[in-house]
């Protein structure tokens, strides 16, 4: 069967669920089991039939001879990418000091998502594009929504983890790492430690949705519950990685880490090369930094907005402010994209240079957003991963008549709270 068949002996519906069951509906202890890129590619051939695109629907991504599926699958013409692997790489692993406004601004985040493509190749899923009828008829335009809700660990979390991971040397890791998380992140990097033969120390608040620190322990991650909030935990994990001469990973403060989130917008790339615009959720901006640095390399006609819950706005207000802010940050649904973020992040100079906007959501339209998703397109996701979608609804004008991508970005969602949302 050929790429877009419409044999109708293939149920697309039948193999995407028994892909999701093979590789994602897992008891915990097997959450690490590897993705095979020959049952991706058959997982695209067969679902393209059904409304997906898959990162390799008709244009192959552009890694390295020998790599991915160029070379694998007879790409003859696949582009070859230059070995510089580490090339962006501007500060250390520990990140004991501030980066400069001068070093900030030299950031490639382009040569950041090849390096990262170029390294985490055998550890990423491609995930799929799935069209949304309803929400293309809401804009009068056309809506795909990049499911990262697939990609390993269940969020996009895994594709800056890893490079960062993959990045550090034995020795690093010998050092120890620690990182803070409320939830997606410790996942992401407790698997990236797993396949360097390494665990990490996760630092999280005492806020933490309580089936979220289940869901962390059910996985036998090594924890720390530290200060009131996520932010607390992020401070006090730092301060411990400099005292201790350990390696903190930070969940966004990072040119691994951006530059492993953008091979987000790298797959949407390659699998709409067409698009006049994209949505990110936002909280630290790694993601949307990434993911729009990209793919404005690529087209820098392409509109980048964020979306963040109106009850922690912090890029949004430091993007207003042109600096970094501290303030005051209140529970959301969207919890994987609250609290603080790092007063030298490296993510506000990328927004200025990347991102067209950024927008707020409230409670209420974040719980629209989750209800939408399963209604429309019975998935079930987090309250982060539709904000992409609320931002898209709210931007409905702008956005209309144009072919548009929503990043719906993980799933790790507390079940009492969804089945109050979709009730």
């Amino acid at each position: 069967m050929g790429v877009g068949s419409s044999d109708p002996a293939v149920d697309g519906r039948a193999i995407i669920n028994a892909f999701n069951r093979n590789h994602y509906h897992q008891p915990s202890d097997d959450l690490s089991k590897p993705i095979e890129w020959e049952t991706a590619l058959r997982f695209a051939r067969a679902s393209v039939s059904i409304g997906y695109r898959i990162a390799m629907e008709e244009q192959r991504p552009t890694w390295n001879e020998g790599d991915f599926l160029g070379d694998r699958f007879g790409n003859s013409e696949t582009p070859q990418i230059a070995k510089t692997a580490g090339h962006a790489l501007l500060i250390n692993s520990n990140r004991d000091t501030p980066m400069t406004t001068e070093t900030q601004q030299q950031l490639d985040v382009p040569q950041l998502v090849l390096d990262a493509i170029e390294r985490c190749q055998d550890h990423l899923t491609p995930t799929p594009l799935e069209y949304s009828m309803y929400l293309s008829k809401e804009i009068e335009g056309e809506v795909w929504l990049k499911l990262d809700t697939m990609q390993r660990t269940a969020s996009f979390k895994f594709r800056g983890a890893i490079n960062k991971v993959l990045s550090l040397t034995e020795a690093e890791l010998e050092l120890g790492v620690v990182t803070a998380s409320t939830g997606n992140y410790a996942l992401a990097v407790a698997e990236a430690m797993r396949i360097r033969g390494h665990r990490a120390t996760i630092y999280v608040g005492e806020d933490l949705e309580p089936s979220r620190l289940e869901l962390l322990r059910a996985h036998g991650l090594d924890l720390v519950i530290h200060g009131e909030r996520a932010w607390d935990a992020e401070k006090e994990s730092r301060r411990v990685a400099k005292e201790e001469g350990k390696i903190y990973v930070s969940p966004y403060n990072d040119p691994f880490v951006v530059g492993g989130q953008g091979t987000c917008g790298y797959e949407i790339s390659e699998q709409l090369p067409d698009l006049d615009a994209a949505l990110f959720a936002c909280g630290g901006g790694g993601l949307l930094t990434g993911s729009a640095g990209w793919l404005k390399s690529r087209n820098p006609d392409v509109e980048a907005f964020g979306v963040s819950p109106e009850n922690s706005p912090v890029m949004y207000e430091s993007m207003r402010a042109n600096k970094m802010v501290e303030m005051e940050t209140f529970r959301t649904l969207a919890d994987t994209c609250a609290g603080g973020v790092d007063l030298d992040t490296i993510t506000l100079d990328l927004c200025h240079r990347y991102v067209d906007e950024i927008m707020l959501l409230t409670e209420a339209e974040i719980e629209d957003s989750i209800r939408l998703l399963f209604e429309q397109h019975r998935l079930v996701v987090e309250g982060s991963a539709a904000l992409a979608v609320g931002g898209l609804l709210k931007q409905r004008e702008r956005l209309k008549g144009k072919k548009v991508v929503a990043v719906v970005c993980g799933r790790n969602i507390d079940l009492e709270v969804f089945k109050r949302i979709i009730e």
